[in-house]
């Protein structure tokens, strides 16, 4: 686990019980002109995937989603690599920073084209590093059929 984390033993069980009836959703996939489109907090790499698979299964929001009801789905989740001041390799779908977006991370992710909402940058348009989208948290965005994020 990353260091500085959140985590409380004190008020794990109240936090237990509020979040269990809770459907948490940290990832949504869609289709678009047969584009797979995949929206998190953070994005995701390749290589974060790769050393968690074992857990996740096939690539997929559903199964990132499911991350959030297991023990070690959480550790999974809780990854914060350097970029972050973490200590993993790299972050999660919750903590990736845009750092991590390198050509040899991306390159064998199975979507079209990510969505990521958690940064802070100024500017108009989007940040596009290969296939990830990162748009500035305080702007909406309207994503085309063609896959451009538009600032509305």
């Amino acid at each position: 686990m990353a260091q500085g984390s959140r985590f409380s033993a004190r008020w794990r069980a109240t936090i237990s019980v509020l979040l269990g009836s809770v459907d948490l959703q940290i990832a949504h996939e869609t289709r678009i002109n047969g584009k797979r489109i995949l929206f998190t907090h953070a994005g995701f790499t390749y290589p974060w995937y790769l050393a968690h698979r074992n857990i996740i299964g096939e690539l997929s929001a559903d199964n990132l989603n499911g991350l959030t009801k297991r023990e070690e789905g959480w550790e999974a989740l809780a990854d914060i690599s350097a970029f972050r001041d973490g200590c993993e390799a790299y972050g999660s779908v919750l903590w990736a920073d845009r750092g991590e977006f390198t050509h040899d991370a991306l390159e064998d992710v199975p979507f079209d084209r990510q969505i990521v909402g958690h940064n802070q940058f100024s500017g108009n348009e989007a940040l596009t590093l290969g296939t990830v989208s990162i748009i500035d948290c305080h702007h909406p965005f309207a994503l085309t059929a063609d896959l451009q994020l538009v600032r509305i």
